[in-house]
Formats: structure tokens, C-alpha cells, sequence
């Protein structure tokens, strides 16, 4: 079902994040289209526990910041996976 597992911690709490559907668009300049020209990026996910079960309590709790970091870790993981 998932991706990739990425531990997280979301409020100081270790978590997992289950990627579920992630597509990173670089943008281009030559682009007409600014979704285009400026790049986006699609993240679909769940908050797990560690021990891999859904913790929607746990989403609660989420930030902005925590949600703009799990975009950087699943980014992180997918660089590393081009690196190899």
C-alpha cells in the first residue's frame, strides 16, 4: 500500500509517515502554464505509529511547519534513492 516509510516525530511524538502518492514537478521556464513554469508538487500520505498502525489523533496535532518538514523528508528520501 505504501511507497515508503519515513520515520517522523510530529509534537516530539516518533511516528512513521506512509507515503502514498508523491510526484515532484520541477518548474521550466519556457512554460505558458504557471503550474508549469513554477513547478508543484503532489504529497499524499498517512500519520502511523511506529508500530505501522493509522494515528489520525496524531494529526491533530500537526503544524504547518510539521507538514512543510514531512515534504522536505519524503523530498530527502526520494534525492537519496536518485543518488544510488
Amino acid at each position: 500500500m505504501y511507497k515508503t516509510i519515513i520515520d517522523f516525530k510530529i509534537a516530539g511524538i516518533p511516528c512513521k509517515i506512509g507515503l502514498i502518492h508523491y510526484l515532484n514537478i520541477k518548474g521550466d521556464p519556457k512554460a505558458c502554464n504557471p503550474d508549469d513554469f513554477y513547478g508543484y508538487t503532489e504529497l499524499d500520505y498517512d500519520v502511523l505509529t511506529v508500530r505501522g498502525k493509522k494515528a489520525d489523533w496524531l494529526i491533530k496535532k500537526m503544524t504547518d511547519a510539521d507538514e512543510l518538514a514531512i515534504e522536505e523528508a519524503v523530498k530527502d528520501e526520494f534525492n537519496a534513492w536518485n543518488e544510488e
